[in-house]
């Protein structure tokens, strides 16, 4: 008999969540699993949902909840109940930190907690940092208390697992599964043309790019610190959007690098501009796993990322893939980047490990280890 899978997403952006989601859902075998999703709200990608997925969109009932909760999560559960009611579900998989206890919170108050999964994507105690003190306290309690409500809860690195049990108390039932990638994808889409002049050969210097959402997470501002102390014939290319784009635009006016900096704002397909630079930096502060350097180093490009938490080491093989250094360490950044640019033994010799590494990441591999769990719980 057929099983239904209910997905549960804040909405469908550029995130990494978010494209893993995409990708799990296009590589569930739809003859054997009936797929369901619940978006919060409208994304801009919800046009990439597979045709054959059943969409619903929440709706905010309650506004005195918004207020009484200004971070958010207790104004979904009326809405996610009567979904998870209209579809009842076999199982449910849900994204999003507070949104997941949202979930848990409203499977448990019908009687489905048994059939919940929970996924981490991100190093919750960094992320909690950026609050304010009420609402970091609110976020702490709330994820202590609707986590446990699940059947299982899966962290998509091991650093993420070890931020769960060691400062909120979730050990029980938490498992560990690395994001996966649909390689063959990203390689196909990067072989579409790009017609920026720094990209265009011959050319006397080297071409990094970075990609991301412009937030202070990503780190942006430090690889911008960097490029005062590379060398002159190194460019940089920022492909992302978002908050922090005026004041990034200032700095690099301020630091005199416009004619060696450009952001170029978000693109749909990033990878045309990774597989053709001479380097990717992915200088995060912190990440839940970091896939977009999974992209780079399955393009087959040179790549230097921060030591942050959690995900570039693992991923990175712990520098037998590529470059890692300190998180927020400008100097560091800069040297390991003249480095590389200068030794092409050195950068060539990563990137055959990268590019060999990429294929231990197979979506294949992760959908079957998703649905391992869903047929324990349905």
């Amino acid at each position: 008999m057929m099983k239904k899978i209910l997905c549960v997403l804040p909405k469908v952006t550029g995130g990494g969540a978010e494209k893993f989601l995409i990708s799990f859902l296009n590589n569930v075998d739809t003859s054997r699993y009936e797929m369901y999703l619940v978006l919060a709200r409208r994304g801009p990608f919800d046009h990439e949902i597979s045709k054959g997925v059943h969409v619903h969109i929440l709706i905010e009932h309650s506004m005195s909840a918004k207020l009484l909760a200004p971070t958010g999560p207790f104004r979904y559960v009326l809405s996610l109940k009567q979904s998870i009611k209209e579809i009842n579900p076999d199982a449910i998989i849900s994204f999003g930190s507070l949104l997941n206890g949202s979930v848990s919170l409203s499977a448990k108050l019908l009687g489905f907690s048994n059939r919940v999964l929970l996924i981490e994507a991100i190093h919750e105690s960094s992320e909690i940092r950026q609050h304010s003190l009420l609402e970091r306290l609110f976020r702490t309690s709330f994820l202590k208390l609707t986590y446990p409500l699940a059947s299982t809860v899966v962290a998509i690195s091991e650093d993420v697992a070890s931020d769960l049990t060691e400062n909120f108390g979730i050990s029980k039932n938490l498992k560990t599964i690395y994001y996966g990638l649909d390689v063959e994808k990203v390689r196909l889409l990067s072989n579409e043309s790009v017609e920026h002049r720094w990209f265009q050969r011959p050319k006397s210097f080297s071409t990094i790019v970075t990609c991301g959402r412009l937030v202070e997470q990503k780190g942006f501002s430090i690889l911008i610190n960097a490029m005062t102390k590379v060398f002159q014939n190194i460019k940089l290319v920022i492909v992302g959007d978002g908050e922090q784009r005026d004041m990034l635009d200032e700095k690099i006016s301020d630091l005199h690098l416009q004619k060696r900096i450009e952001i170029i704002g978000y693109d749909r397909n990033p990878y045309r501009y990774i597989s053709k630079a001479d380097l990717f930096v992915m200088p995060s502060l912190w990440e839940g796993f970091g896939l977009v350097l999974l992209e780079a180093i399955a393009l087959g490009v040179p790549v230097i990322a921060s030591d942050c938490p959690s995900g570039p080491r693992t991923i990175l093989m712990d520098g037998e893939c590529g470059v890692l250094v300190p998180p927020g360490d400008s100097d560091s950044l800069a040297q390991a980047i003249n480095d590389l640019v200068k030794d092409s033994e050195v950068s060539t010799r990563l990137s055959l490990n990268a590019y060999k590494r990429a294929e231990d990441f197979s979506i294949k591999k992760t959908v079957n280890n998703y649905l391992d769990l869903v047929e324990d719980i349905a």
